[in-house]
């Protein structure tokens, strides 16, 4: 009578431990997005295990902190400060954004670090004092933006390199 036998026989634990966690580690440098912006070096994804933890813009909601170098005003509430990224094909998407008394949204398109906003409707409602300043501060940044970059969870919005505006995950 023929006996079986394993093909696994040979393979000695050490071994087949060592090369589970080669695979793994290369499944999870695969994930890793780097390379930011103008060959800074910058992150995407949040560090080595990049798009794992940390999700790109599509999907994400975010709060706005800095605008063109000048934090965002206090008395704005929480439910106005917004910048929301719809799922997107092929690099475009909607998205939604406000930081004071008006909403806005349009279209925004992804590639690699770049990332382009066409705002195509708004709220006209007359916002004075520094929520109005705010949000003036907020179109200029969204309509000059050219890349971004992600790191954990801040998003900074860039054009030329110079940081348009600091935005913290919600």
């Amino acid at each position: 009578m023929a006996r079986f036998q394993s093909p696994f026989r040979d393979v000695r634990p050490a071994s087949l431990r060592r090369q589970m966690l080669v695979l793994g580690v290369a499944a999870l440098a695969g994930c890793a997005q780097t390379g930011g912006p103008g060959g800074e070096g910058g992150s995407r994804g949040g560090g080595f295990f990049g798009g794992l933890f940390a999700g790109g813009l599509p999907g994400s909601q975010w709060k706005f902190v800095e605008v063109l170098g000048k934090p965002v005003p206090d008395g704005v509430p929480a439910e106005a400060n917004l910048l929301s990224f719809e799922k997107d094909e092929d690099g475009r998407g909607a998205f939604s954004a406000g930081v004071g008394c008006n909403r806005m949204g349009g279209r925004y398109r992804v590639r690699d670090e770049e990332v382009q906003f066409r705002i195509q409707q708004s709220t006209k409602m007359a916002c004075s004092g520094e929520t109005g300043i705010a949000e003036r501060r907020m179109v200029a940044a969204l309509s000059s933006t050219t890349s971004y970059r992600i790191s954990r969870d801040r998003l900074e919005l860039l054009a030329q390199g110079q940081v348009m505006a600091t935005l913290n995950r919600r």
